[in-house]
């Protein structure tokens, strides 16, 4: 077909009365309006009082679309946060905020503070939301309670959150994950475990309940309950690196390497700029016998964080193995530096300088190795037996807090120095040891 047989044919020119009716057709059409139009000119107050009613439709239907959204994004991020998403409630709120800014939405926004650990932020919604309410409301008080259950001094209101679970308060989740963390603090393991239990009787598969008992479930040694938990989590949530990240290592625990290696595996196929995962890959290989894999891994690991005490001590240990003994040592002595309770890292260098020859050096260790012992046994004594039985025992707090410094525990060692301070305010000894390490820090 040529191209000029695929244009169309042009219309046939309209006569002079044909455009004629056109115009009059069009005219027809649009006489209504100008008959308004006239009437309105005729009459200008009613022509004032249409363009009034007019403008006040508009901005009333301007009004109700935002308060439509304000509400959409404020049930969004409810849903949200009993999703355990607490990253897009936070985002639903800021959008609800700039337009409802009303009590319900500021107790939301505590919630959410509150279960992203920011007491400082939550407190301050509920003083707002008191604020507006002009007084003290039940949910508010409630909110305060799990504030102080989950970062501040649990026992303070411990009793009260058990007195409303025994009345089957509606609000049992939130008072459960509260006193679950609480008890977490004080490393009061069994009843934080019940607590989590009977929130997942109250919700099955509930996510959070399931993560956090999977936590407690690792702090227990209790491996393959972990692993369990963990696993339900994994498919609730499939993509979630921290997820994977924590079933891998209970995988390691409980003694399972080469499924826990494919995990690490994964994770470092999606992060590969993340050295935590090929430390996870180290750990596995070494367990798996793959010495040389773990060595190139390991030599890396401390290249990049040289204060990785675990990183020297593995590589410490890969040497000692091969009877390179002055990089074992090395390495092991580098670990201890770093991490002076590393029990693991004393014995071994013990064993090195004992190969070597070294004898006044290898006894010296050895009672390097005795001492840190019994450090660590002291603080197990402390925290699986004395502590459950007296968690408000200042000097116990106390005593945990020297025994965690004497091993560079420095994090844990202060925590525990401040909740003595929390249990007694003018306790002299706990004073002088914070303001010790603080300055020789």
């Amino acid at each position: 077909m040529s191209a000029a047989a695929s244009i169309p044919p042009a219309p046939p020119p309209q006569s002079p009365d044909q455009r004629g009716a056109v115009l009059r057709g069009l005219s027809r059409a649009g006489a209504p309006f100008r008959c308004l139009a006239a009437r309105l000119l005729r009459h200008p107050l009613r022509a004032c009082a249409v363009v009034f009613l007019l403008v006040f439709i508009g901005a009333l239907g301007t009004l109700a679309g935002r308060h439509i959204w304000a509400e959409y994004h404020y049930r969004a991020a409810r849903r949200c946060l009993a999703e355990n998403k607490l990253v897009e409630a936070q985002y639903h709120l800021d959008q609800a905020f700039p337009i409802r800014a009303d009590a319900p939405t500021h107790l939301l926004a505590a919630r959410l503070a509150r279960r992203m650990h920011d007491g400082q932020t939550a407190r301050e919604h509920l003083n707002e939301c008191e604020r507006i309410l002009g007084g003290i409301s039940p949910e508010c008080e409630l909110e305060r309670e799990l504030i102080q259950a989950q970062m501040g001094d649990f026992i303070l209101v411990e009793r009260h959150l058990q007195h409303r679970l025994d009345e089957n308060d509606p609000e049992a989740p939130a008072i459960l994950e509260a006193m679950a963390e609480g008890y977490w603090n004080y490393n009061h393991l069994a009843p934080a475990l019940r607590c989590l239990n009977k929130w997942l009787e109250l919700q099955p598969g509930n996510l959070r309940a399931l993560y956090l008992r999977g936590e407690v479930q690792v702090a227990s040694h209790r491996y393959r309950d972990a692993v369990n938990d963990y696993r339900a989590c994994l498919e609730l949530e499939p993509t979630s690196s921290d997820i994977r990240f924590k079933l891998a290592n209970a995988l390691f625990e409980q003694g399972v390497a080469d499924q826990a290696l494919s995990h690490f595996q994964e994770l470092r196929e999606r992060f590969p700029d993340t050295d935590l995962y090929s430390w996870g890959i180290a750990r596995c290989e070494i367990s798996l016998g793959h010495a040389d894999q773990a060595k190139g891994l390991l030599d890396a690991l401390v290249a990049a964080h040289p204060t990785i005490a675990e990183g020297w001590r593995e590589r410490g240990k890969l040497a000692l193995a091969e009877e390179d003994h002055d990089t074992a040592e090395r390495y092991l002595r580098k670990a201890i530096e770093l991490s002076r309770g590393d029990k693991d890292a004393h014995f071994n260098l013990y064993k090195c300088l004992v190969s070597e020859g070294k004898e006044v050096e290898a006894t010296a260790e050895l009672a390097e190795l005795q001492q840190v012992q019994g450090y660590l046994t002291r603080i197990f004594e402390i925290r699986e037996k004395l502590l459950p039985a007296q968690p408000r025992n200042p000097r116990l707090h106390y005593e945990l807090g020297t025994l965690y410094l004497q091993i560079e525990a420095k994090e844990e060692g202060v925590r525990w120095l401040e909740s003595s301070l929390l249990l007694a305010p003018n306790f002299t000894e706990a004073k002088d040891a914070l303001a010790k390490y603080r300055e020789s820090k």
